[in-house]
């Protein structure tokens, strides 16, 4: 009986692993060798491979593209399509500046990249800014090592196989859901993530308020922390990369939700720190917005995005326009 079970263990478990690989394979279409090599950086997690599918997809045969990066703050806030056929939106919840310079760096050999767009996310400039809002060490960046070329160790294989049971778990939820009606999907486009029409808009207020403030100031305890700022504005100047960083629009519960909670001397400490560096900043962080244009106090729902993109898009060709009058006569 000993024997009948182990084996059947051992049966269960490479079928889940064969099922889970096969499966991946037929919907990450790449070489079953590189998606191995790949696989043991957890790159098969299915927001990020989805991601580098319809991105891989999206530059072939381009020689030039703009990219969006950054969290859900401007994943929400955008839709790629409304700024021009060049745009990507290759962001994600939590998505830090450091998992922006992995995607950047990785892809900036591939193809030129003329114009960013990036979040400013007040957890990039603490000492931690790959940590969650929640303080928990953020899942998604074991998947950002996809964007990683060194060698992976015995405990990133142990970590794959203890997240690889849960992500079919999820897999199956989603299915589940999807058939019964209970979560719609999002706005996916060729160029990326395109508005968040299963979120309901809702005017916010204390009673449906999410506590945003406190979790994305949290680590941000006595002093702002700029190095990943300045390693990712390094880089692209080295490769001649045209950058905007973006506040994005928030409500006016999130924005006095930052003085209630004691960390308005770290709002304008980033900004001011900023605004000492050679950078396009757009700070909208206190644009006026129509009613019901956020799903919570700071993540713009659909209809605000389709109202915000082409206002960010207006305000971007105008500083553009602006550097080309005052750029030095050639003759």
């Amino acid at each position: 009986m000993k024997t009948f079970t182990i084996k059947f263990i051992l049966f269960l478990t490479l079928f889940i692993f064969v099922t889970y690989f096969s499966t991946s394979i037929r919907y990450s279409n790449i070489n079953p060798i590189i998606f191995l090599k790949q696989e043991w950086k957890l790159a098969n997690h299915s927001l990020i491979a989805e991601k580098r599918m319809f991105f891989d997809m999206f530059i072939e045969g381009k020689t030039n593209i703009n990219l969006i990066l950054g969290s859900s703050l401007v994943e929400d806030s955008i839709i790629p399509d409304t700024l021009g056929i060049s745009w990507f939106s290759f962001t994600s919840g939590s998505q830090s500046i450091n998992n922006s310079f992995a995607v950047l760096k990785y892809y900036s050999s591939i193809i030129n990249i003329d114009t960013i767009i990036i979040a400013v996310q007040p957890w990039d400039f603490s000492d931690f800014p790959d940590l969650m809002v929640n303080g928990n060490v953020n899942p998604i960046n074991i998947k950002f090592n996809i964007f990683d070329n060194s060698q992976s160790s015995s405990s990133d294989i142990l970590t794959y196989m203890q997240l690889l049971i849960r992500d079919i778990y999820y897999k199956i939820g989603d299915k589940y859901y999807n058939n019964v009606g209970m979560k719609d999907p999002r706005s996916i486009s060729l160029q990326g993530f395109s508005g968040r029409i299963d979120k309901t808009p809702i005017n916010v207020d204390e009673n449906n308020a999410l506590g945003r403030a406190n979790r994305y100031y949290d680590h941000i305890i006595k002093d702002i922390e700029m190095t990943s700022f300045d390693i990712f504005r390094s880089y692209c100047d080295s490769i001649g990369c045209t950058v905007f960083y973006l506040n994005t629009p928030k409500t006016d519960y999130y924005i006095g939700d930052i003085i209630n909670i004691g960390k308005s001397w770290a709002s304008s400490a980033i900004l001011d720190s900023l605004s000492m560096r050679s950078i396009s900043l757009i700070n909208l962080e206190d644009l006026k917005m129509p009613e019901k244009s956020f799903w919570d106090e700071t993540h713009m729902s659909y209809s605000g995005a389709k109202i915000f993109t082409p206002i960010l898009g207006d305000k971007i060709r105008a500083i553009k326009t602006h550097r080309i009058l005052l750029a030095p006569n050639d003759e």
